[in-house]
């Protein structure tokens, strides 16, 4: 369980909140707590230095923080990285934090997110807008996509509306 927060070929993120949440097998009360401060300490800190630990991913700590019921960190990075125009985070880092895990945020959060799309899009570099328009397709509405694709068009000219717009 040590190695959770790590990508690879193994999960252990995954193993860790199955056994989290396992009502058979409770994790104990002081390895709990162990975990949560762990995770909440490594993404209060990527919050900080806008760029994440590899032994403890940014996301991963806030998978592991949504498994514990935490819903204010998140909260947190929606405030700092979508409404303060002064936060610079790792860009691949936020994307997949702000998208990867859509279903798992509130409706409010959700809200936030889609709403400040447009202008988080705007102001990411050219070169990474290709990963954030694949990062949205599923999330956003056609409207935006087509918009975003065509004042993009020289930065996304490997990206295409999804099918699912041309209805």
């Amino acid at each position: 369980m040590s190695d959770w927060g790590k990508s690879g070929l193994v999960d252990y993120t995954a193993a860790l909140i199955k056994r989290v949440q396992d009502p058979k097998n409770p994790m104990g009360k002081t390895e709990r707590q162990k975990v949560y401060a762990e995770a909440k300490s490594e993404f209060n800190a990527y919050l900080r230095k806008g760029q994440s630990n590899d032994d403890r991913e940014a996301v991963k700590c806030l998978i592991v923080l949504h498994a514990f019921g935490d819903t204010m960190s998140m909260h947190k990075f929606i405030e700092e990285a979508f409404i303060q125009k002064n936060r610079n985070f790792n860009s691949e880092q936020f994307i997949e934090i702000a998208y990867t895990n859509m279903n798992a945020l509130t409706d409010y959060q959700q809200e936030r997110i889609i709403e400040q799309t447009p202008r988080r899009f705007a102001s990411s570099q050219a070169q990474m807008r290709t990963t954030y328009f694949s990062a949205i397709e599923d999330v956003v509405d056609c409207a935006l996509l087509k918009r975003l694709n065509k004042k993009y068009a020289t930065d996304l000219e490997y990206n295409s509306v999804p099918f699912r717009c041309d209805k």
